[in-house]
């Protein structure tokens, strides 16, 4: 990420079809729709920043918003975006996130 002029990375999990049925059915088309971009999980939870993209999100007016405290994930994903900051994936073999089904939400 540092050598290759990354500012933001979002991963990309090897994970089974009917894992993240929200982030594969509407967060990931809807950002390819509209930002053009292959970012495959936008809500993915773990990212690589650097510290000039860290900057940017402590700079702005936002951080302290709704959206920052409970759609972090989405909120880093559209600000390196929209704000075109060099983005890359990271493969992950599996996500490090529990596993949950829509009774334990």
């Amino acid at each position: 990420m540092l050598h290759a002029g990354f500012d933001f990375t979002a991963p990309f999990y090897q994970r089974h079809k009917y894992d993240g049925t929200i982030t594969n059915s509407i967060v990931y088309p809807l950002t390819r729709a509209l930002y053009g971009l292959r970012v495959r999980q936008p809500i993915g939870g773990d990212f690589g920043l650097s510290l000039r993209m860290l900057n940017r999100y402590l700079s702005r007016r936002d951080w302290q918003g709704n959206a920052a405290r409970y759609g972090i994930d989405i909120w880093m994903t559209t600000i390196a975006i929209a704000e075109g900051f060099g983005s890359a994936r990271v493969s992950w073999a599996r996500s490090c996130m529990t596993r949950r089904t829509p009774a334990q939400t």
